[in-house]
């Protein structure tokens, strides 16, 4: 948007687009949802996307809009209805000059965990002993002022050990994730999610099928085509004896001991 809640649409101006969502699996005790990022060429022959220029339709008062942190979303439009694609807050307009008459203008934009990544906070009096985390999550969102319009947060399955809310936001919100063996992520709504660790099993979009990919054809079988599928069965995603412990607390251990006997100690 230009100016508070202001979308300006600029569908006609776009060459090319790319998002990117995903996700890692590294020692991290559930799924780490990395930021999702957008790239957008922009045809910018008239300069209304580049940032020094103020003679543009997007600048107000003698100050262009043009500049980071707008919000920024990409939707697409099927049979009447809008799709959510991304949301999120703009990093940099960069103009291109393209021999004598043409300009691109290259927008970057990032979703709110840039936010709260940025966030760095002073500690306060320690509270918050035996809350869920989602309440937790709650509580670390409303210390940084993050609107309740935008989040979506669950009733957590796990209770937590009071804190000072000292230190980086996004690290204490992903810390909560892995207590909770949740998932927290930003949508492409832009709001900030937050789920319990028994939404896998409680969920519809979790419980039961969303969509079917195979062979039989879409209008045979109903079955969505598919480009590529490569299954995954390493020894990084098992797990047999795991050790975890909380601040100040005893080493606890669970092992299955059929699969170490099977397996080693993965």
């Amino acid at each position: 948007p230009i100016a508070g809640d202001i979308w300006v649409d600029v569908s006609e101006y776009v060459r090319s687009w790319q998002v990117r969502y995903g996700a890692t699996r590294g020692d991290e005790p559930a799924l780490r949802y990395d930021a999702a990022t957008a790239t957008i060429e922009l045809n910018d022959g008239d300069r209304r996307f580049d940032p020094e220029y103020l003679a543009g339709p997007y600048v107000s008062a003698g100050v262009s809009n043009i500049e980071p942190m707008r919000r920024v979303r990409i939707r697409l439009v099927w049979n009447a209805v809008s799709y959510p694609v991304f949301y999120g807050l703009a990093d940099d307009f960069a103009p291109q000059y393209v021999g004598n008459d043409h300009t691109v203008t290259t927008l970057t934009a990032t979703d709110a965990q840039k936010v709260f990544g940025a966030y760095n906070r002073g500690a306060i009096a320690a509270a918050g002993a035996s809350e869920n985390t989602g309440a937790r999550t709650t509580r670390i969102l409303d210390g940084i002022s993050w609107p309740a319009a935008d989040r979506l947060i669950s009733a957590g399955n796990t209770t937590g050990q009071e804190t000072t809310l000292d230190g980086n936001a996004l690290a204490e919100l992903q810390l909560v994730q892995d207590t909770e063996l949740g998932e927290f992520y930003v949508n492409r709504d832009g709001k900030v999610v937050f789920r319990n660790r028994q939404a896998m099993l409680t969920e519809a979009r979790s419980n039961t099928a969303q969509a079917v990919f195979g062979d039989g054809g879409l209008t045979a079988t109903g079955e969505i085509p598919y480009a590529d599928v490569k299954p995954s069965t390493g020894a990084d995603a098992m797990a047999n004896r795991v050790n975890i412990t909380r601040t100040g607390g005893t080493l606890q251990t669970v092992e299955d001991s059929v699969s170490v006997s099977r397996y080693l100690v993965e």
